[in-house]
């Protein structure tokens, strides 16, 4: 026979009383937790099951850069110095809040110079941006200053 909150005295069963894991999704009768009743933060990544949170159910506007944890874009200008034949030059442009830990890709918002090709984007040391471009002609070219957009994921 189930028990019935009618049947239980006034705080008798209170959250230090409830082992961890003992109360189940079927123990729960429909619409019975709410919003109200959920401590903030109670509800972590690992506590979601798989696909428990569809798009549908996700509030236009709830989910923006700023709350997606170690995600940052931006804009940054770099002007390279003249690069020889055959050579290859980094960039190193500051961006506060960069660490080793961030995978980066970055891309020129403008056409390079013929021959100048970028060939790797990444973070050698906090708050910076390393962008390396090769020239792979037979004569040194000295690239003009560009907007490069930014994407950094921890």
């Amino acid at each position: 026979m189930p028990i019935h909150r009618h049947h239980l005295g006034k705080d008798a069963v209170y959250t230090e009383k409830i082992k961890d894991a003992e109360v189940k999704t079927a123990d729960i009768a429909d619409l019975n937790v709410t919003t109200g009743k959920i401590t903030d933060l109670a509800v972590t990544v690992a506590k979601l099951a798989d696909n428990a949170v569809e798009t549908a159910k996700i509030k236009d506007g709830a989910v923006t850069i700023a709350k997606i944890a170690n995600f940052m874009i931006g804009l940054v200008v770099a002007d390279p110095p003249s690069i020889a034949a055959g050579a290859a030059a980094n960039i190193d442009l500051g961006v506060t809040g960069l660490t080793v830990d961030h995978f980066v890709t970055a891309e020129c918002q403008d056409e390079l110079e013929a021959g100048l090709v970028p060939i790797a984007v990444y973070v050698p040391s906090a708050d910076v941006l390393r962008i390396r471009l090769y020239n792979p002609t037979a004569a040194a070219i000295d690239g003009a200053s560009r907007n490069w957009r930014y994407v950094a994921i921890k």
